[in-house]
């Protein structure tokens, strides 16, 4: 099995880790200050890592990369502030599980809805089986905690 299967097991840790730690900021600070700190460290880390990166690894000269940019560039930029800023609220409204749950279910429909329409790949029975099964026990899961 190739580590890149350890990638997705690792952001969805992150993601719920930076979720519960933010939440417990908020409490401290507020909902602006936690999304700032957390902007700053990832400014940090990103002008660091942007720092060390191979120049082949740039795409080019900054500039050249500017005058490339598109409107939609900034999705991800957008998505992971949103992420940010709302998954402690969530937590504080829902609780963790029952957010993260809801979580894992939207994910799975945007990668189908990406998969199906943006990458034109055809699903095979067993995946539509396998994800079928996934959401029914994520939605057990969510069910069966509330009882």
């Amino acid at each position: 099995m190739s580590l890149t299967w350890f990638i997705p097991a690792l952001l969805g840790t992150c993601s719920a880790l930076q979720g519960i730690v933010n939440k417990r900021i908020m409490g401290d600070v507020g909902l602006p200050t936690t999304v700032l700190l957390n902007m700053l460290v990832l400014a940090v880390i990103t002008v660091v890592w942007f720092a060390f990166a191979r120049p082949s690894d740039l795409g080019g000269h900054l500039g050249e990369a500017w005058s490339k940019a598109q409107w939609w560039w900034i999705v991800g930029g957008i998505a992971g502030f949103l992420i940010t800023s709302l998954l402690p609220v969530s937590i504080t409204h829902l609780g963790a599980a029952t957010t993260f749950v809801l979580f894992v279910v939207f994910q799975i429909g945007a990668g189908l809805v990406w998969d199906i329409a943006a990458s034109g790949r055809v699903l095979s029975l067993p995946q539509i089986v396998s994800i079928v099964a996934a959401l029914g026990g994520v939605i057990g899961l969510t069910v069966s905690s509330r009882s």
